[in-house]
């Protein structure tokens, strides 16, 4: 089977160059305690065997700080997958954080991310500002923000932001059916949010695509 990076909607999304990236490093729950260990000594001990490339954390509510730094020692990273994030602080403090970080932290090259949950739009936002060149976004559960306002609010920040990189949306609804694209579609066109793009279900995933 093939891994949530490796697929668009239609297609495989790596390219022939990409199939030697294929090393992963999954992370469980980590201890407060052992954190630095994790940092300064476990993952710097795996590097010296492989390179990573793709972030995988199973830990529920993982802090921005943890996250940032998890990131930060890996420097080859082109995809992250985290089940859910703690935003404690606004978005503008977040923001903040990551200009400090910015003249080291490895984020460039990361242009996918899959998250499983979230329960704000502001976390969006935040992976927006933590990866900018960010390509792919995929959620599984949007919990119970409304799908019209959802990806309404995405292009908007998107058209703010002149993000040219990000050109491909993946998220899960349940009971998806033909009339939530007729909806979506209609949210697109009376705001004026994209010209020309693609928008299509695959059982109970909307994939929306765009130039």
């Amino acid at each position: 089977n093939k891994i949530w990076y490796e697929y668009t909607h239609d297609k495989i999304i790596n390219s022939s160059t990409d199939i030697f990236k294929s090393n992963r490093l999954i992370l469980q729950y980590i201890f407060p305690d052992q954190f630095d260990e994790l940092i300064n000594i476990k993952i710097k001990r795996v590097l010296t065997v492989v390179q990573i490339y793709h972030l995988e954390t199973l830990e529920e509510d993982i802090s921005i700080d943890n996250l940032i730094q998890i990131i930060n020692s890996l420097p080859d990273l082109i995809s992250i997958k985290i089940h859910s994030l703690s935003l404690a602080q606004s978005i503008d403090l977040l923001e903040t954080k990551v200009d400090i970080h910015y003249s080291t932290i490895n984020t460039n090259k990361i242009t996918k991310v899959y998250l499983d949950n979230i329960t704000g739009i502001e976390e969006i936002y935040f992976l927006m500002i933590l990866c900018p060149n960010i390509e792919y976004l995929k959620i599984d559960w949007i919990g119970n923000i409304n799908d019209q306002l959802f990806v309404e609010n995405i292009l908007k920040k998107i058209n703010q932001e002149c993000n040219d990189h990000f050109r491909l949306l993946c998220f899960h609804i349940s009971a998806a059916d033909d009339e939530t694209i007729k909806n979506l579609e209609k949210i697109i066109h009376l705001k004026k949010l994209l010209l020309d793009y693609k928008i299509k279900r695959v059982l109970d995933n909307i994939y929306l695509e765009w130039k």
